[in-house]
């Protein structure tokens, strides 16, 4: 339903980033559209991780299987995505991200310091690859681990953190509808500063979607659009007393 919304705004409005047709609604089943297409990707990763038993060795041989297969020069088709995700989501289910955030101080800013210097520096000169492309991508998803766990000490970064997780879905699902439309609108009364575009749509492609889940969060057809398992759940748990 997301995704139609979005080839709808996008094929009927001119200033949008990619523009659609209201044609591709049909191809939602094999082509996803803007961020929905990581949902595709976790879908198929589930699929494939839950064939194997658990546990961290079953788990590193099939991330490293699907990680080469990622790597091959091959058309992988609807399996490009998540083959491409397998080593994040493969790693995400071996390593205890609370050790990493029990790390001494000085390795904690030693890998936020090594981050910023490959950025500046080694970004420029390392040609991209899938093997390079990959390491950076690790590196940064540790040191984004590493620098929360250093913020969250500040009782209003907590506070922040907390506040966004709990509303973490609906962002997701919402974020590009609302700021390609203000976008638009943006566009339309003249404003092309790109520093007020990604200020103005940060505030509104989070702002939004957290005071319309407030707005909803009472009316159970609304929810159930979002929430459909817990909502369903909810209601059965209402109808049991």
């Amino acid at each position: 339903m997301f995704s139609s919304i979005y080839i709808l705004i996008n094929s009927v409005a001119s200033g949008v980033n990619n523009s659609s047709s209201i044609s591709d609604i049909l191809m939602l089943w094999r082509t996803p559209v803007a961020q929905y297409w990581f949902l595709y990707a976790l879908f198929i990763l589930f699929v494939i991780w839950s064939i194997i038993p658990g546990g961290t060795t079953p788990n590193l041989i099939l991330t490293t299987i699907c990680t080469f297969v990622s790597i091959m020069p091959i058309n992988l088709g609807i399996f490009a995505s998540s083959m491409w995700m397998s080593l994040f989501f493969g790693l995400g289910t071996v390593v205890n991200i609370k050790k990493i955030r029990e790390w001494p101080l000085i390795i904690k800013n030693s890998i936020i310091i090594s981050q910023v210097l490959g950025a500046i520096f080694f970004l420029n000169i390392i040609n991209e690859n899938a093997i390079t492309s990959r390491f950076f991508a690790v590196l940064g998803i540790v040191t984004c681990i590493v620098a929360v766990s250093l913020l969250d000490k500040c009782d209003c970064v907590e506070k922040s953190m907390l506040v966004l997780s709990r509303y973490s879905f609906p962002i997701y699902l919402l974020h590009t509808i609302f700021t390609a439309g203000f976008r638009i609108v943006l566009l339309k009364i003249g404003v092309n500063n790109y520093l007020s575009h990604v200020l103005l749509g940060i505030i509104v492609g989070i702002g939004i979607p957290i005071i319309g889940m407030n707005i909803i969060k009472n009316c159970k057809i609304l929810l159930f659009i979002f929430y459909p398992s817990s909502t369903v759940m909810c209601i059965r748990k209402n109808k049991s007393y």
